[in-house]
């Protein structure tokens, strides 16, 4: 099945998503220079980061979000992908540790203080985020959100 590309809002989106990969790919790369002179950064870190957002670009733009189109498995392959294994890649790469050793110690207190700010805690909270994941399924599933 040959894939066609058409402007439209998803030829749009797929660009987005490209930029949004290739931005934190470059973030985390730019980290690590500037990280390298304290500490050593654990190799296997940058591997989970990495396999993360190929996770997430094999999802939204690779053969299995081709495939999801016409293949169920494949479909629910993508979702597994995006929404439960490249998430806890990306955590596993401790991208704000590695940011809190990148910064100069002024711009590490500021992003502490913003991760400690009272909403930010209470979103990032387990049973919240949980709560929300949830919810967010129960909406989409039992409102006319999702159409068939």
């Amino acid at each position: 099945m040959s894939h066609q590309h058409t402007a439209g809002p998803w030829a749009v989106l797929e660009i987005g998503v490209v930029l949004v990969l290739l931005a934190a790919a470059a973030g985390y790369a730019a980290a690590l220079r500037a990280a390298r002179d304290r500490s050593p950064w654990p190799a296997h870190r940058t591997a989970l980061w990495y396999a993360g957002l190929l996770c997430v670009g094999a999802a939204l733009l690779g053969p299995v979000a081709e495939a999801a189109r016409a293949s169920f498995t494949a479909h629910m392959l993508g979702h597994v992908l995006l929404g439960m294994l490249a998430p806890l890649l990306l955590v596993l790469g401790a991208p704000v540790t590695l940011a809190l050793r990148a910064l100069p110690a002024a711009r590490a207190r500021t992003l502490t203080g913003l991760l400690r700010h009272p909403v930010v805690r209470a979103v990032t909270h387990p049973a919240v985020a949980a709560t929300l994941n949830a919810g967010g399924l129960w909406l989409l599933y039992t409102t006319d959100l999702y159409h068939q």
